[in-house]
């Protein structure tokens, strides 16, 4: 019998025990940042019956990071970047 009774409070303490055991999650504060400049590159070998975009757009911010990214229209990406302009660039 003690040792059933042993048993079931350990059991009863096992769920206070998982956080203490797993590894922490690593967290960093992210800068505080402003999109600054939007730019769009054409490629040289530019076909507009090709189906797939093959421009690229670089977004750079106030602290010196720069996105990369590549897709849509030359139209698309304008007017996307006009709105993207002063904003944060990151999600969180």
């Amino acid at each position: 019998m003690k040792t059933r009774r042993a048993f079931l409070r350990s059991l009863a303490a096992l769920p206070a025990a998982i956080p203490l055991a797993l590894p922490r999650r690593a967290e960093a504060a992210l800068p505080k940042a402003k999109i600054t400049r939007v730019r769009i590159y054409r490629p040289p070998n530019f076909n507009p019956l090709f189906n797939q975009s093959n421009m690229i757009a670089t977004v750079e911010t106030d602290i010196g990071i720069t996105g990369i990214g590549e897709g849509g229209s030359k139209d698309t990406l304008e007017q996307c970047a006009g709105t993207l302009i002063g904003k944060k660039p990151f999600p969180c």
